[in-house]
């Protein structure tokens, strides 16, 4: 019984990590969402849909693309990240 437990948990987390990814994947972080459900189960797909990996703007403060070059909100040159 404690070994049919164990394949069952492993199972869920493995999902989860993988729901997290996805989750995460969608939003600029995938390595953090597939850590958040790997460690938290369900509640780390949960975590990992709240996530905001994007970049604030250093004038506005304002949250834009990683990749943007402008900051759609203020029009003042971003700096582009590697």
């Amino acid at each position: 019984m404690g070994a049919d437990f164990s394949v069952i948990l492993a199972v869920i987390l493995c999902l989860c990590a993988i729901f997290g990814g996805v989750l995460g994947n969608q939003k600029n972080a995938g390595a953090i969402g597939v850590l958040l459900g790997l460690f938290l189960g369900p509640f780390g797909v949960i975590a990992a849909g709240l996530l905001d990996g994007r970049a604030l703007c250093p004038h506005c403060q304002d949250r834009v693309s990683r990749h943007a070059s402008i900051c759609p909100h203020c029009r003042s040159a971003l700096k582009l990240q590697a």
